[in-house]
């Protein structure tokens, strides 16, 4: 008797636990599905309000510069700003003339006859 009460109590405690992780997995799932929802919904509301013609009209008008006919257009050109005065530097100095190279051959005599200098 004892051993059938336990094989039954195996037998309902793994379903159960099942049961018990699904339904958390079920509220998990909710959840995200909620805030996908909700980020759904900003997204579409954003689209709305960009296909307006007046984000459209002002988007033109920022980003292309576009008016309409009969309006005057101008622009605010900031002033010119000074050019820094330099201070009496030194004038760069002339490059070093590449220095001279002697021939191979004078190269290798010059090489071997050192020692007996």
């Amino acid at each position: 008797m004892l051993v059938l009460a336990a094989g039954l109590l195996f037998l309902t405690i793994a379903p159960a636990r099942q049961v018990l992780q699904q339904r958390a997995r079920i509220a998990t799932l909710e959840r995200t599905l909620t805030s996908v929802k909700d980020e759904n919904k900003t997204l579409r509301e954003e689209t709305d309000r960009l296909n307006t013609d007046a984000y459209i009209e002002q988007q033109a008008r920022l980003r292309l510069g576009l008016i309409k006919p009969g309006e005057e257009p101008y622009m605010i050109v900031p002033p010119k700003q000074p050019t820094p005065k330099t201070t009496t530097a030194a004038k760069p100095a002339k490059p070093a003339a590449p220095p001279t190279t002697k021939p191979w051959y004078q190269q290798v005599i010059d090489y071997f006859s050192s020692p007996f200098k």
